[in-house]
Order: structure tokens, then sequence, then C-alpha cells
């Protein structure tokens, strides 16, 4: 009888895998849009303040 070692790849354990990547990707997309929108709202109040500037 041969035993799996705990470090193979059953279809189980793909699935648990996929779900974690696919977890982390969504993650990485929320933190880029996150910081995009920073980018604009930072670039807009730059704008507003040098408006009042004038």
């Amino acid at each position: 009888m041969v035993q799996q070692s705990d470090t193979e790849l059953t279809a189980g354990n793909m699935n648990e895998y996929a779900r974690y990547f696919n977890y982390l990707r969504t993650l990485a997309d929320l933190t880029a849009m996150a910081s995009i929108v920073a980018v604009q709202v930072i670039q807009r109040f730059r704008r507003f303040g040098e408006i009042l500037h004038y």
C-alpha cells in the first residue's frame, strides 16, 4: 500500500490553491484600484488648492 504524501497535489488541494490565488488576485486588484483612486483624489485636491490660491 502506497502512502500519499501531504505535499502531493490532489484535486481537493488544487481547488483550495485556486481559491487562495483568486483571493490574492482580487486583493491585488482592489489594492491597485484603491491606489489609483487615491492618486486621483490627491491630484484633484492639489488642483483645487491651486485654484484657491489665485
